[in-house]
């Protein structure tokens, strides 16, 4: 008789999605306002792209440094802990940074806002913690990313129309003049305490095999220790509340075992356990690991140009063969840059909600990840033409074209590599992996932003607008290597 598939817990990943909202609305909402920001902390406008680059470095470097953290930390006193406590780091840091008067300053609240987001790896760990039917995990998996996107339409928009207002009180005008971000800073740091707050009160923990827990499922209890008898107790019964057990002589068939603690499936469908040794190497070695960090490269690579890209300046400079060789932007405003990017926010949604499904459940994950990694070469390639029109309409047109597919594209690609990711190691190892795939992935993000940053300013100030995104377009091509060398 078929087992009756568990529901989904939606309660549970509405919480997780509550608590992932605050960051994103948080970068969102200073992203429009990045390239102004930069410029009243005294970089010139010809360097604003290399230092929208180290900032941006600097927040990814510090996710990856601490990312392992995070999850040995989440191991430890439990997944619940955790993302209160980087969610409350994250929001002084936050708000701090409005308050910055050097360049100096805002890297170092950078650096605790990327080393606090990297409890990141906690949120999904705990996903695939309450969800381990594959049939779930398409939807459960795009909880999170859904939550991103509404607040990356929020977020801009807030930040884009509060980064102009100007108080009209005497005492805090003097206060605005010195500090024009600090009111979008403070909103967003506000922002987190819903997330905090919900956390506490109803994020049910699921990593059961410790037994120091300062948080418990329905609220706070103070810590307590217990002798070797009760930590075992404890542990068999929550072995049992997860029913993983030992399988019997009838559950030795793959289709019929109980998966165990070391067992996965591979992509044959088989049950495979995985020696403790071969874990760390096994690790490294995974393939979805490095398809996801090496291309979160060249998509934050390409994301971090794009406020910069469309607040340049419209002078047309050519010279040479004017077809490739042009460096000039949109010359949009904070506010326009904000109404943009919130309108690109909408699209993720509608992808994980609509779209991404159909088409991985139709072709396959593996066959939609190939796809994803053949399209986004030449969107890169193409992309810069867009400014090349000069009727603004159809400047307009190309831009939001191209936008549109490349964001499709990208939520493809994320939802593949964490979802084939997850079903390639066996539970007790998905708070490593993911610490892991987390720390590589920031450490690419970092280099993408930096080097992007850099090729963007040589390339504008010699006349070659392509020339950062012609180099992503390169990187991203090498990636397609990889996906072809796994075997369907």
């Amino acid at each position: 008789m078929p087992t009756e598939q568990p529901p989904l817990p939606t309660r549970q990943l509405l919480i997780l999605s509550i608590c992932r909202f605050a960051q994103p609305f948080a970068l969102g909402s200073i992203f429009p306002c990045i390239p102004n920001y930069i410029e009243d902390l005294g970089i010139p406008q010809s360097k604003v792209a290399i230092w929208l680059g180290a900032l941006a470095a600097t927040f990814a470097l510090c996710e990856s440094m601490f990312a392992i953290p995070w999850a040995f930390f989440s191991d430890y006193a439990g997944r619940k802990l955790a993302i209160v406590i980087g969610l409350l780091i994250s929001m002084v840091a936050n708000i701090c940074l409005g308050f910055c008067t050097s360049i100096a300053q805002s890297m170092v609240c950078f650096a605790v806002a990327g080393a606090a987001n990297g409890n990141l790896v906690v949120m999904r760990t705990t996903i695939a913690e309450l969800v381990l039917e594959k049939e779930l995990q398409s939807t459960a998996y795009s909880f999170l990313p859904i939550s991103a996107s509404i607040a990356s339409i929020i977020g801009p928009v807030v930040g884009g129309n509060l980064g102009k207002i100007v108080p009209s009180d005497h005492n805090l005008l003097a206060l605005f003049q010195s500090h024009r971000f600090v009111l979008p800073n403070l909103v967003s740091g506000f922002v987190f305490l819903p997330g905090i707050f919900t956390a506490i009160l109803l994020l049910e923990e699921t990593c059961h095999d410790r037994s120091l827990r300062l948080f418990t499922t329905n609220g706070y209890e103070t810590l307590e220790t217990s002798d070797a008898s009760n930590i075992n107790d404890s542990y068999e019964a929550d072995i049992a509340l997860l029913n993983l057990h030992e399988p019997t002589d009838e559950e030795e068939s793959p289709k019929g075992r109980t998966r165990h603690l070391n067992d996965f499936e591979n992509t044959e469908g088989k049950i495979v356990t995985v020696d403790n040794k071969r874990r760390t190497w096994q690790h490294f070695a995974n393939i979805y690991m490095w398809i996801n960090s090496l291309s979160g490269l060249h998509t934050t690579g390409f994301d971090h140009l794009l406020p910069v890209f469309l607040h340049s300046s419209t002078a047309r400079i050519h010279s040479g063969w004017s077809l490739i060789q042009f460096a000039h932007g949109f010359g949009k405003d904070s506010q326009s840059i904000g109404t943009l990017l919130a309108g690109c926010g909408i699209i993720p949604i509608l992808t994980n909600l609509f779209l991404y499904p159909r088409v991985a459940r139709t072709y396959g994950r593996l066959k939609t990840l190939r796809l994803g990694l053949t399209i986004t070469p030449f969107i890169y390639a193409t992309f810069p033409f867009s400014v090349v029109p000069s009727h603004p309409a159809v400047q307009m047109i190309c831009l939001i074209g191209f936008l549109l597919v490349k964001i499709i594209v990208s939520v493809s690609i994320l939802q593949c590599c964490m979802i084939l990711l997850t079903n390639s190691v066996p539970p007790r190892d998905l708070a490593s992996l993911n610490g892991l795939n987390f720390a590589v992935a920031s450490i690419c993000r970092g280099l993408g932003s930096f080097i992007s940053g850099l090729m963007f300013t040589f390339g504008m100030s010699h006349g070659y607008a392509i020339l950062p995104y012609w180099a992503l377009a390169g990187f991203s091509s090498t990636v397609i290597i990889l996906a072809c060398g796994i075997s369907s």
